[in-house]
This record gives structure tokens, C-alpha cells and sequence, in this order.
């Protein structure tokens, strides 16, 4: 089973007969269902049975509530300027993790905490910026237009 968080719920893989979430190993009482909203900073995890009566437990997820709102958070990530000649910045309350791809899809750059990127070597044309948290939860895409003029 794997459990994703998108800066308010926990969502484990749907599909299930039966969820049991957990915080740091013990049950959370009523947090029978594929998603769950947790209210403190801890690890949580996830048990689920299938209609064959097979269960598993989910690794650990942990979460820090409210810092990782992904709305908020994107509104007040800065990426400047753009379109760009040479140099990106990115201005973050928080360490983020970003990723460059090409129009097509190539990834061309990957890093933890960048707060620039230099696109001084790369072709005029469009590119997109990925930004997510350090636990890998989508923030935001950003456009971002290469021109040398």
C-alpha cells in the first residue's frame, strides 16, 4: 500500500476492504477509511486487508502539519524573472525540491534546495519547473521561457 499527502490528507491506495491508520505504531481510533486528515506532526502509517483477507502495513509517512499546505505554500514561492536569460531564482519559506524538464518532457536538472538555477547554457525555448516539498508532495509547475534576447 502506498500513502501520499497533499499538505492536508493522507491518502492511501483506494481499493481496499478494510483501513486501519496509525500514529507512530498504534491505532487511531475511527481512522477507518483510505484517507486520513492528522491533526499533530508525527509518522503515520496505514494497515489494509483485501477481500482475500490478506493485509499489510504502508512504510512510515511523516508529516509536519501545516507547514506543508501545498496551496499556501505555492502562493508564496517566488520564481523570477521569466521568461529568463541565464539566471532562475527561487524564493521559498521552505527548503523545496525542484526539477527542470525540457517541452518534452526530458529531465535535464534535479535538486534539493536550489534557490537558482543557471539555464545560461540551454536552448531559447520553454521548459517547466517542477517544485515539491522534501517529502516529494507536489507544490507547483512553473512555465518558464528561455531567451537569450
Amino acid at each position: 500500500v502506498d500513502v501520499t499527502w497533499d499538505g492536508v490528507t493522507l491518502h492511501a491506495t483506494p481499493g481496499h476492504s478494510s483501513y486501519q491508520w496509525h500514529n507512530s505504531g498504534q491505532g487511531i481510533i475511527g481512522a477507518t477509511d483510505s484517507t486520513y486528515v492528522p491533526s499533530s506532526n508525527s509518522g503515520y502509517s496505514v494497515s489494509v486487508t483485501d477481500d482475500n483477507d490478506c493485509s499489510t502495513t504502508s512504510p512510515v509517512y511523516n508529516v509536519t502539519v501545516g507547514v506543508d499546505d501545498p496551496v499556501s505554500l505555492s502562493r508564496q514561492i517566488k520564481v523570477y524573472p521569466n521568461p529568463v536569460s541565464r539566471l532562475v531564482y527561487i524564493v521559498s519559506p521552505v527548503a523545496v525540491s525542484v526539477s527542470l524538464s525540457s517541452i518534452d518532457g526530458k529531465l535535464l536538472l534535479d535538486g534539493n534546495d536550489m534557490r537558482q538555477i543557471d539555464l545560461g547554457n540551454f536552448s531559447d525555448g520553454i521548459y517547466m519547473l517542477r517544485i515539491t516539498d522534501q517529502n516529494g508532495g507536489f507544490i507547483r509547475h512553473e512555465k518558464l521561457i528561455k531567451s537569450s534576447r
